[in-house]
């Protein structure tokens, strides 16, 4: 069952942007009021918050989408635009075009400064990954058994620490480099 009578498709949609362009929550709660065709004066009382206050928040939203106004927003809800891609997904993607199969997904992480799960996510979803050098590593479990081997550590225990102390893949990776111990 939808919120408010939405359909799947803006439901799934709007679960993408929440994803893949960070959107909060009360920016997706604005999204569905505005597909519903509610108005700026309409949400401030419902959202019991002043009138200028949701002007703002549309500004906000329409430059994470790249949209001009509400109608863009429909149109992007509804599946009939396709939204502009966020900055960081950008460089991404110029990266691994620039440099064809010549990093692994960590390394790209560390050179952009982000996340390695991030990366993995934002590649798997450009269906870049014939792009990115394989030799190392694709996944986390291809890290952990990587950094195991190399610390002389069983797979499992070296996994099961990770787990244990909420441990991060990129917290392992960043201590590796830090300490240079290998990587």
């Amino acid at each position: 069952m939808s919120f408010l009578g939405l359909n799947c498709k803006v439901e799934e949609t709007l679960s993408y942007l929440k994803v893949y362009y960070g959107l909060k929550d009360k920016e997706i709660e604005l999204c569905r009021l505005i597909y519903l065709g509610y108005s700026n004066k309409d949400i401030a009382k419902f959202l019991g918050v002043r009138h200028r206050n949701i002007e703002y928040k549309l500004c906000t939203l329409y430059k994470k989408l790249g949209c001009r106004n509400r109608f863009d927003l429909v149109a992007i809800l509804n599946k009939k635009r396709q939204p502009v891609l966020p900055q960081h997904v950008q460089v991404i993607h110029k990266f691994v075009m620039k440099n064809k199969c010549k990093y692994t997904y960590v390394e790209i992480a560390s050179l952009l400064n982000l996340k390695v799960r991030f990366v993995i996510t934002i590649i798997n979803y450009l269906n870049l990954r014939d792009l990115v050098k394989t030799e190392r590593q694709n996944s986390e479990s291809e890290v952990i058994r990587y950094v195991s081997k190399m610390l002389k550590v069983r797979y499992m225990h070296l996994k099961r620490f990770l787990n244990k102390y909420c441990i991060t893949i990129d917290k392992l990776v960043y201590t590796v480099r830090k300490y240079k111990l290998f990587l």
